[in-house]
């Protein structure tokens, strides 16, 4: 289910995706392929924090990897994944030609990656990203600071001298295929693993409007979008800049363009 209290906002020319306005947080457009579902899941707010990296900062492979990663545990039955588990199979690399990026590496001498058959090459992902504001937290004094959401950029808080666990080379008896990034990453599996909401409850998309951006346009090109309210007010809220519309949709409809979007 999609809360109703979700937006959307694409940023204008001034907006910038590691300075988000107040209450919002920046994604990329590729993450509902890699397989985050919202409002943020806590056991992915809890990687992040760990990690004390924003969610635009991970690499689409990235995503997979950790998404990936949480639901072939679920789906062997192993309690749930530490952030210290993830740490001992991959290490995180700095993107030079995006500083602030990070994508993960699988470390030679553990074996190999228990999320397979990731997508070799994934073009252009940097320049589709958008706003999105919701019930979660972001302040640094809430009582639940394991569950913040990471906004501005930081350097990457990633330590792991942990040995290989029992649970990872279980993991690694099973078939290659039933672990790939597409046949783990399935909205069934989602659900059953606690990172979407039941589908059955989900509002039916909304159908594209008629001047929906073809995939040669940047994020900054897209001003026609038709407004969808105004943001409430009973949020803390600097609105993006005055260019930024509201988008008419969520998280699965028009935004979900991968076919168009991804160049693989």
């Amino acid at each position: 289910m999609i809360l109703d209290d979700i937006e959307f906002f694409v940023p204008g020319p001034n907006d910038r995706v590691d300075d988000p306005p107040l209450g919002c947080v920046a994604l990329n457009q590729t993450v509902r392929a890699a397989g985050l579902r919202l409002s943020f899941p806590r056991m992915v707010r809890k990687f992040l924090r760990e990690w004390r990296i924003a969610p635009t900062q991970l690499c689409p492979n990235g995503w997979r990897i950790l998404v990936g990663f949480l639901i072939l545990w679920n789906q062997l039955g192993f309690s749930r994944p530490l952030a210290r588990e993830f740490n001992s199979l991959y290490s995180f690399k700095l993107d030079w030609k995006m500083l602030g990026r990070w994508y993960a590496s699988v470390k030679v001498k553990t074996g190999g990656s228990v999320v397979t058959q990731t997508p070799d090459l994934i073009k252009n992902w940097k320049k589709f990203w958008f706003f999105v504001r919701g019930p979660w937290q972001f302040s640094t004094n809430d009582t639940r600071p394991d569950v913040n959401i990471q906004v501005p950029y930081h350097e990457l808080r990633y330590t792991s001298h942990e040995p290989t666990s029992k649970s990872i080379e279980r993991a690694r008896v099973v078939d290659e295929n039933f672990r790939s990034s597409s046949a783990l990453i399935t909205e069934e599996n989602l659900v059953a693993a606690r990172l979407s909401p039941a589908t059955s409850h989900r509002p039916q998309p909304q159908e594209a409007p008629k001047n929906e951006p073809s995939p040669a346009q940047s994020v900054e090109e897209i001003t026609s979008f038709p407004a969808r309210g105004k943001p409430s007010s009973s949020l803390a809220f600097r609105p993006p800049s005055s260019s930024s519309q509201i988008l008419p949709t969520y998280l699965g409809s028009t935004l979900d363009r991968d076919e168009e979007y991804l160049k693989l």
